[in-house]
C-alpha cells in the first residue's frame, strides 16, 4: 500500500471539492515546511488534522480497489473495441492528413 496521499483521498475524506484538497495539501505543506515537489505522507496527513490513520487507510485501499475495477473493465472494453473496429474498417478507405497549401508563419 501506498505511504502518500493524494487531493483524491483528501476529497473523499472530507467530501470536499478537489480544489479545496489541493489547497488543504498546499496549506499542510506550507505548515510542515515542505518544499512543493515534496508528497505529503498519510502520517503527516493524520497528526495535521488529528485523524484516525485507520479511516485514512480505508479509504485509500477503497479508491484503489475502484481504479483498478474501473481500469480492468477498461481493458476488457478496449480490447472488444479493437477487434470489431479491425474487423470492419477497410483498408482501402483511409484518410491522408490535411497539408496546408501555403506556408503557415
Amino acid at each position: 500500500m501506498r505511504q502518500v496521499i493524494t487531493a483524491k483521498d483528501i476529497q473523499i475524506y472530507f467530501g470536499k471539492k478537489e480544489s479545496m484538497s489541493f489547497k488543504m495539501m498546499s496549506q499542510i505543506k506550507k505548515d510542515l515546511g515542505k518544499q512543493k515537489h515534496q508528497p505529503i505522507t498519510i502520517q503527516d496527513f493524520c497528526e495535521y488534522y488529528k485523524v484516525d490513520k485507520e479511516g485514512i487507510v480505508e479509504i485509500i485501499k477503497n479508491n484503489e480497489n475502484e481504479k483498478q475495477n474501473v481500469a480492468s473493465k477498461n481493458n476488457i472494453e478496449k480490447k472488444d473495441t479493437i477487434t470489431e473496429k479491425d474487423e470492419v474498417k477497410p483498408k482501402y478507405n483511409q484518410i491522408k492528413p490535411y497539408t496546408f497549401s501555403k506556408p503557415t508563419y
